[in-house]
């Protein structure tokens, strides 16, 4: 959502062409104009636009869900069910969230069309960076997640160790070369 403001301001305010505001902002040109031609759309002036909230203006932002009037089917609540299944970390599959769906709505949205929209989600909200590191230069630590358990035979007692995963930094570029050196 601050791309989006930065873009707004620069757009509504300074008046730069689409390439200044894409090579201030680095986004294609592409993405620029289609931010802008929603925002010229809607009508919205920088001042709206700094005042709203980044639910609000995502909201402003997103395009209406088309629904052909001979089959409305109650809308399921994507944000919420995403959120679920984020905090959930595979505990509550899209297939429970699914059953829980049409338990309430039988007449639904299909499995291939709920998944669709759960997708559609959460294309819209990741965000991505990509990092580059020096080969070797970075160690990452983390814990694994669930522990891992065994049993003593001896004693019976159940053990549950701690597990850490650790991952030397490396960069793709680094790693094409690497193997071309390894086929020659």
């Amino acid at each position: 959502m601050k791309t989006i403001r930065e873009i707004a301001r620069l757009h509504l305010d300074k008046e730069l062409s689409m390439r200044a505001i894409a090579a201030s902002c680095k986004l294609s040109v592409s993405t620029v104009q289609g931010y802008v031609k929603k925002i010229d759309a809607l009508g919205l002036d920088h001042a709206t636009v700094s005042t709203l909230s980044d639910r609000e203006l995502q909201e402003r932002l997103r395009p209406a869900p088309k629904v052909s009037e001979q089959q409305q089917r109650p809308e399921p609540d994507i944000a919420k069910l995403v959120a679920e299944l984020k905090q959930s970390k595979g505990k509550v599959t899209r297939q429970l969230l699914h059953e829980e769906y049409l338990a309430q709505y039988p007449d639904g949205y299909k499995k291939t069309r709920f998944y669709e929209l759960l997708r559609q989600w959460e294309a819209q909200d990741k965000a991505t960076m990509r990092m580059t590191h020096t080969p070797g230069d970075k160690l990452f630590i983390d814990f694994s997640g669930d522990k891992p358990s065994w049993i003593d035979p001896a004693t019976g007692e159940v053990n549950q160790p701690e597990l850490y995963v650790a991952v030397l930094a490396a960069c793709r570029a680094f790693h094409k070369r690497s193997l071309k050196e390894k086929a020659c």
